[in-house]
């Protein structure tokens, strides 16, 4: 079987919590979660899961520093580090959105050759994870921090591409109130809610309705305050 590794490009669930401007005490516990998830995606698909990150985080992972000034400096540099441990088949991705439930096809895809890319959307028009048959580092340097058209970009830069689902990343309380509704997010609607119960002065508030999942219902779903 070939070599895969899944890349995860990340800081810290506190870092990421900050620099989201998010409320650290309520957004690190979602963003841990995510990271474990991405972790446990990695090894059910027999990927040895690698994290890139400025500093090196206290989970069971291989590391490399991430290295560069700008975003697709960085992200080209760490694919590169990451290729060179003797990887066949690589993926990238963040730990703002969930792991996609068809990981081990997207693999598929990049070892037998029948597409040159693997990307799964977000519905801002970015990408949640993207996966190349060959260390693309030419592409990868053109990718700008919460880009909107990377998709397009995608799709007139390689000529076959695998699309997963599209699912929300998290950025802001409204991303973390779209995210709720979604599917895809299933497994994270108490801490989807926890986040969702700050409220800012002179806020207005939202309500939403129960929602249901896979035949079970959800009715945790407090106000948000935007």
């Amino acid at each position: 079987m070939a070599r895969r590794a899944l890349l995860i490009f990340a800081r810290s669930p506190e870092a990421e919590a900050a620099a989201k401007h998010l409320p650290i005490a309520k957004a690190a516990p979602l963003f841990r979660s995510l990271l474990d998830s991405w972790l446990a995606a990695a090894r059910a698909c027999e990927a040895v899961p690698i994290i890139a990150s400025s500093t090196r985080l206290p989970v069971d992972a291989l590391h490399v520093m991430q290295r560069g000034t700008a975003f697709g400096e960085r992200l080209a540099n760490s694919a590169l580090d990451a290729w060179n441990l003797g990887f066949d088949s690589l993926l990238i991705a963040g730990i703002d959105a969930p792991p996609p439930r068809n990981l081990d096809q997207a693999f598929v895809g990049l070892e037998t050759g029948s597409v040159d890319a693997v990307v799964a959307p977000a519905r801002d028009g970015g990408l949640n994870l993207i996966g190349l048959r060959s260390p693309s580092f030419e592409f990868l340097l053109t990718v700008r921090l919460r880009e909107r058209d990377l998709l397009r970009r995608c799709r007139s830069s390689f000529p076959s591409i695998f699309i997963l689902p599209t699912v929300s990343d998290v950025d802001t309380l409204e991303d973390i109130a779209v995210a709720w509704h979604e599917e895809a997010w299933a497994d994270f609607l108490d801490l989807l809610s926890d986040c969702l119960t700050l409220r800012l002065s002179g806020a207005t508030t939202i309500s939403f309705a129960s929602r249901t999942f896979s035949g079970r219902t959800h009715t945790r779903a407090p106000p948000l305050a935007l």
